[in-house]
């Protein structure tokens, strides 16, 4: 691990859709005044208005489209369906009389007037068997049609803040019938229209909370070996709250991902008549602990974007075909997002050199991977960002490295004294009690091999020894005394396989 990554615990899905069973209510009242009286529509009517609601907030609008597909087929089939009861009653029941069993069993039942029970048994069979074929055609749709993550957040607010109207329209009326009763003026009841929108930014915070923990639960579901219906797919954190000023330094890797990343897709217009198709690759490479990590997740924070992480523990299966299906299946998962960040740590693990040593899985699974990574470009409703990162760029194929894939490679280095002051005042912004005057700055200029990494492990020493020593002051002498103890990372020997690495890129 490099540095304040974030460990996200599984947990159960929440419901996108509550309140189903009021929303079912209202539309039935709806359709009951709408059919004038009819209960038998009002009660079959009001499933399918639920359904679009339902698939909206589950980000199914292949769903919602059939269910509306199936409301608008009812307004043919219910005159038609009179008009087919009438035929079949002519010719099966009126024959037989008044006297035989089907027509007394027709009188006990309790149906609208202007409607018999053959006419609602008509209604009933044809209306599921429309249903069900409208949701099943519908489902035939793309899987791109799903809502981008923020459309979705939007509609899932907009949905449960309709709940809170119903909700508040409920006690409206409970509340006047009961204050009528208590010779208390009604129109006190009105208050209650207030709640709704005092909670409208809680209500909002909870959708957005919830849309992202079931795209998180839903991308960190493992698959059962050889099923080939629950496909792997890549661990989806929330939207970064960090962006480019949070990183301390960098400047150099900041303003390329600025150009190369970000510019173009803030300004598409300007970019394509410079032909430049924003998305593609990029490789992070340095010693650990250097923030290659932070650095990925600043980029999407950046965008306000999906952040998904990738490793070999997700491509690789024992079973015979399985780690080439989870590839596809990976990238086919990502691309549902209108525009996402897939950050591939330890790149060497997936990418790695070509030899005669290899194992013909992972010769196959490198082959679909460079085809992965060709079709990046080639989807023009979906922009992915590929950011990898490694220690030891030698060890990556460099097929992996050419133009349309990690094809920007940027050098994230040990931080300079201006970065570690920076990664200093953040690691102690919460502390309370007084730091003496100019000790971070003399911390962060004898600590110049040290990583971001190092300084936060120096950084919780001294925190949990004033916490132990009680001190009410942070001191120089206690700063020297954890400084004597801690010793940065050994990247000697990887800096120098790293500059061979550069030089041979450069033909030297």
């Amino acid at each position: 691990m490099e540095e304040n990554n974030v460990q996200t615990v599984r947990e159960e899905a929440p419901a996108l859709f509550p309140g189903g069973g009021l929303f079912f209510l209202l539309f039935a009242a709806l359709f009951y005044f709408a059919g004038r009286g009819n209960w038998v529509y009002a009660f079959f009517l009001a499933f399918l208005p639920v359904g679009v609601l339902s698939g909206l907030c589950a980000n199914a609008p292949a769903k919602s489209i059939g269910y509306a597909a199936a409301l608008f087929a009812q307004f043919f089939w219910i005159p038609f369906h009179r008009v087919l009861t009438d035929r079949i009653v002519a010719t099966f029941l009126a024959p037989a009389g008044g006297g035989t069993p089907l027509n007394k069993l027709c009188s006990l039942f309790v149906v609208p007037e202007r409607m018999t029970l053959p006419g609602a048994v008509v209604f009933a069979a044809g209306f599921i068997v429309l249903s069900v074929l409208a949701v099943k055609l519908a489902g035939l749709l793309p899987e791109k049609m799903k809502m981008s993550v923020g459309l979705h957040k939007s509609v899932v607010f907009c949905v449960r803040f309709l709940l809170l109207l119903l909700w508040a329209a409920v006690c409206w009326f409970a509340l006047r019938w009961l204050l009528t009763k208590l010779s208390f003026p009604a129109g006190l009841s009105a208050l209650v229209w207030l709640l709704p929108f005092c909670f409208a930014y809680k209500t909002w915070k909870k959708s957005a909370s919830d849309v992202d923990k079931v795209m998180a639960n839903a991308a960190d579901g493992s698959r059962e070996p050889g099923d080939p219906d629950s496909p792997k797919a890549p661990k989806a954190m929330e939207i970064p709250d960090v962006t480019l000023r949070d990183v301390a330094g960098m400047k150099e890797a900041k303003e390329q991902i600025m150009l190369r990343m970000i510019r173009p897709l803030r300004d598409k217009a300007e970019a394509a008549r410079h032909g430049i198709t924003p998305g593609g690759g990029m490789l992070l490479y340095g010693p650990p602990g250097t923030g290659k990590t932070f650095l990925a997740r600043a980029v999407a924070g950046e965008l306000k974007i999906p952040f998904f992480t990738l490793d070999a523990a997700d491509v690789f299966s024992k079973y015979v075909g399985e780690s080439e299906q989870n590839i596809r299946n990976i990238f086919a998962e990502i691309r549902k997002n209108k525009l996402a960040v897939l950050f591939i740590d330890e790149l060497e693990t997936l990418f790695h050199k070509r030899t005669d040593e290899l194992h013909e899985t992972t010769r196959k699974v490198i082959s679909i991977l460079l085809q992965e990574l060709d079709g990046v470009r080639k989807h023009d409703d979906s922009h992915l960002l590929l950011i990898g990162a490694t220690n030891v760029p030698h060890m990556i194929d460099e097929a992996f490295l050419r133009s349309g894939r990690f094809d920007v490679q940027i050098f994230v280095d040990l931080p300079d004294a201006e970065a570690r002051l920076q990664i200093l005042k953040a690691n102690f912004r919460d502390v309370k009690y007084p730091i003496d005057s100019g000790l971070l700055e003399r911390t962060a200029a004898v600590t110049e091999k040290f990583s971001g990494a190092d300084l936060n492990g120096l950084t919780e020493k001294i925190r949990q020894r004033a916490f132990a020593t009680g001190a009410k002051r942070y001191t120089f002498q206690l700063f020297n005394d954890c400084l004597l103890e801690v010793r940065p990372s050994a990247n000697a020997g990887i800096m120098r396989e790293i500059r061979a690495w550069e030089a041979g890129r450069r033909g030297l």
